[in-house]
């Protein structure tokens, strides 16, 4: 059974972080490894860390030395990660049961990274499931059609995909430390660009739960300003 490699970047996070250990605790998908590093948190959150990590052994903690920002940590995390694929997980939010289990199932089946639907999460949706308004149901979907969606956060967004780990170690595809918004839309057309992909595989579960703390208008600035390397998408 292939290994997946969970990446969670950890920053003062005490108050949703068990929440989300928990949860991936819980996977259908057993071939897990979970990879935690502390980004120099100053509430409880490497207590919480170091909770888990004691009683699992599908766990591993890092501690960074220093504030190292989002970029950074993710990168130290896919450096040691030895998962045959990868996914990344926010602290914040939460996953069901069958997430891994579902996402790597069709990423073999349709050999392209595939994309979940999630419940959208903040003070004033609540609890609004989010699915792909492109088909009432499964398909491949080129990039081009993909990326016209992004302010629905179905390309830009890390969490909804799962990568192989060992394209992104072949490529030295990593994340780039010094983009402090949009850094997670540029890592994935990286992965595209390098590994060839022209479309990916929507799925309308909702299987993440994304919890959003805030608005972040620059984020949506970068998506109408990124220079694609991909080139023109159609």
């Amino acid at each position: 059974m292939d290994t997946i490699s969970v990446i969670v970047a950890v920053y003062n996070a005490e108050s949703s972080l068990e929440k989300c250990l928990e949860s991936l605790l819980s996977q259908t998908y057993s071939a897990v490894e979970i990879i935690l590093i502390n980004d120099c948190s100053a509430d409880r959150s490497m207590d919480i860390c170091k909770k888990y990590s004691n009683e699992y052994d599908s766990i591993l903690l890092i501690n960074n030395e220093y504030n190292m920002g989002v970029s950074e940590t993710r990168n130290k995390g896919i450096n040691v990660s030895t998962g045959d694929y990868i996914c990344f997980v926010d602290s914040d939010d939460w996953v069901e049961k069958d997430y891994l289990e579902k996402l790597i199932l069709y990423y073999k089946e349709y050999n392209t990274v595939p994309i979940c639907g999630f419940v959208f999460h903040d003070d004033y949706n609540k609890f609004k499931p989010i699915e792909y308004k492109w088909s009432k149901g499964n398909g491949i979907v080129s990039l081009g059609e993909a990326f016209n969606l992004y302010k629905e956060l179905y390309l830009t967004a890390l969490w909804n995909k799962i990568f192989d780990n060992r394209e992104i170690k072949k490529h030295n595809i990593r994340f780039e430390r010094d983009l402090s918004i949009g850094e997670d839309l540029r890592f994935t057309l990286d992965y595209f660009n390098e590994v060839k992909i022209d479309s990916v595989y929507a799925f309308c579960d909702t299987l993440y739960h994304y919890i959003k703390l805030n608005d972040n208008n620059l984020y949506a600035l970068f998506c109408d300003n990124i220079n694609i390397e991909l080139g023109k998408v159609k």
